[in-house]
């Protein structure tokens, strides 16, 4: 038995190790994989200084990107949660450019973040806009306060809205009317921060603060646990779809590395653009005056230093705090606080190895406190049949072994180890032991008294319960106004294609009435200017209008002596 004990630590120990979840192998990817997900969505054109760029078809002419969806704070910092089959890929890769003949465009690139967004804000309003192509991310330095002057990021690519509206499950509503966002630019700044978190690796987005956003915003800013799903199977498995998901605390997002190789061509190319033009949100500043002081009030923000001189801010670790403290009170982190942790070594419930070789392993049992109105606690046995381990009267539960029905000398050295793994830590007593007819020990479920030890925990399990419960109502309220909002967007982009619609028959049919017009005025004209001149003689002795050197009216009869004299 001596000899036993540490060939089975070791073959434990190696079991461990395979055993162990390990994180799903990063693949890459090439465009191909951009080209094949967002086909369906809309086309692909090849423009100048650009190359291949997709195009969404089915949008008015108001969308803009990063619009219809909503803002969670994660641990990636602020991302952009899309409502949109394509938002999966454009609002992590690339950048957009918007062109005047036909509108926002999406330019592929390599890196995956939670949004590539500018921010500005105020008091009262806060804006986010998409970077351009030109604003490429360099991990040394990042994107800072100064974006707007050195990407040429005009008023109009910003979309903008109350800071009260902020935490809204659909943004795309509240979003203020371009038209006065060159009145808000002046009263706003810029606080683009986005940077590399250096312990993950990982691109992260900052800008505004969480407490600033929480203290002003109506209803709660969603925090979430980001988890890159690097496997591009997964999207097999969502039935093509890319979006991001929610999974209780955890916004799943689909992040593959995408290969630094030959871009390739997509399949379809719906047209190629000659000579774009390219708006920079400068288009709706006619003022040059105006634009002119938008742009001094811009490269005043950067401090006219160059991106070199003034790189973005490193992550602060009390912002990673906040997500930590938000996520661990949800209902999934309670839920798993309040039942018993069995941690085996290895997995012999599951069968693995050879018949009879296999070797008994530590299992180290974790007693929590439960409420003590939970019900019994149900663990599976070997056979996978369901067993009711009942509570004792402290609401502590034993855990459940996956050794009770094992055989031989496996189910005496599996008694042994659960004899001396599993202890009533939380007392301090000695649980009974009881001998069976055949000599060996078993271990009975502990009884222990009430004590300030229990209950203290367990008022604390009870109110993180509720919190859980809170957030969990908190959580389907939002998605249910979230529904609700892209029901009520949905409806309201019909009405406005109807409304359209019916304004340009409007509109045309306005334009022949004028031409109509237009013409009947030309046709008088022409038949007043044919008709012969009648000319007015007056009569003798009729007072003729004309002025003397006094400014007196003078007869005809003076009139001519006044020619016979001279």
């Amino acid at each position: 038995m001596k000899t036993f004990k540490p060939i089975a630590l070791i073959l434990a120990a190696v079991a461990l190790f395979c055993a162990a979840p390990r994180a799903s192998a990063r693949t890459s990817v090439s465009f191909d994989f951009f080209y094949d997900n967002l086909d369906p969505y809309g086309e692909w054109v090849e423009v100048p200084d650009y190359g291949y760029c997709w195009h969404p078809t089915g949008v008015d002419t108001e969308w803009a990107p990063y619009t219809d969806g909503y803002w969670a704070y994660t641990d990636g910092g602020w991302t952009w949660f899309s409502y949109e089959d394509f938002g999966g890929i454009t609002y992590h890769y690339g950048r957009w450019v918007r062109l005047e003949d036909e509108g926002w465009c999406w330019v592929p690139d390599y890196e995956w973040a939670p949004a590539w967004v500018s921010w500005r804000v105020s008091d009262d309003y806060i804006g986010w806009a998409p970077l351009p192509p030109r604003a490429h991310f360099r991990h040394e330095i990042g994107i800072s306060i100064w974006a707007d002057a050195e990407y040429d990021i005009g008023p109009t690519n910003y979309s903008f809205c109350e800071f009260r509206h902020f935490g809204d499950p659909a943004l795309r509503p509240v979003i203020i009317d371009r038209s006065r966002n060159v009145t808000i630019i002046n009263r706003t700044t810029n606080i683009t921060n986005i940077t590399v978190n250096r312990t993950t690796n990982n691109i992260y987005v900052g800008g505004p603060q969480y407490q600033t956003v929480a203290a002003r915003t109506t209803r709660p800013v969603q925090v979430l646990k980001l988890k890159r799903e690097t496997d591009v199977a997964a999207v097999r498995v969502a039935g093509g779809k890319t979006l991001a998901r929610q999974q209780g605390n955890q916004l799943v997002v689909l992040a593959p590395d995408v290969s630094k190789t030959e871009k390739a061509k997509p399949q379809k190319v719906a047209k190629t653009i000659a000579a774009p033009k390219v708006d920079t949100g400068w288009n709706g500043v006619s003022d040059p005056q105006v634009k002119q002081q938008l742009q001094t009030k811009m490269k005043g923000e950067g401090k006219g230093v160059k991106p070199e001189k003034a790189p973005a801010k490193p992550v602060n670790p009390e912002d990673l705090k906040i997500v930590q403290e938000k996520t661990k009170s949800s209902p999934e982190a309670a839920a798993g606080a309040s039942s018993p942790v069995a941690t085996p070594s290895e997995n012999l419930a599951k069968g693995k190895g050879k018949k009879g070789t296999q070797q008994p392993q530590t299992l180290t049992a974790e007693p929590r406190v439960a409420p003590a109105t939970s019900p019994a606690v149900t663990a599976k046995s070997k056979k996978g049949k369901a067993e009711n381990l009942a509570p004792n009267q402290s609401g502590i539960t034993a855990a459940a072994t996956p050794f009770e029905k094992a055989k031989g000398k496996n189910k005496k050295a599996a008694q042994e180890m659960t004899t001396q793994s599993v202890t009533p830590a939380a007392t301090g007593e000695q649980a009974p032991v009881k001998k069976s007819a055949r000599g060996e020990t078993t271990l009975q479920p502990f009884m222990a008294q009430p004590d300030q030890t229990t209950t203290q925990p367990l008022e604390k399990k009870g109110k993180q319960r509720e919190m859980g419960a809170v957030d969990q109502t908190a959580r389907e309220q939002q998605r249910a106004a979230a529904e609700a909002a892209r029901a009520q967007h949905s409806q309201q982009r019909e009405l406005n294609a109807d409304r359209t619609a019916q304004e340009r028959v409007q509109q045309q049919q306005l334009n022949r009435d004028r031409a109509v017009e237009m013409q009947r005025a030309q046709e008088q004209r022409h038949q007043l200017q044919a008709q012969p001149q009648v000319q007015h003689i007056p009569q003798a002795g009729a007072p003729v209008k004309e002025k003397g050197e006094k400014g007196k009216k003078k007869t005809k009869e003076e009139l001519e002596q006044e020619q016979l004299a001279r």
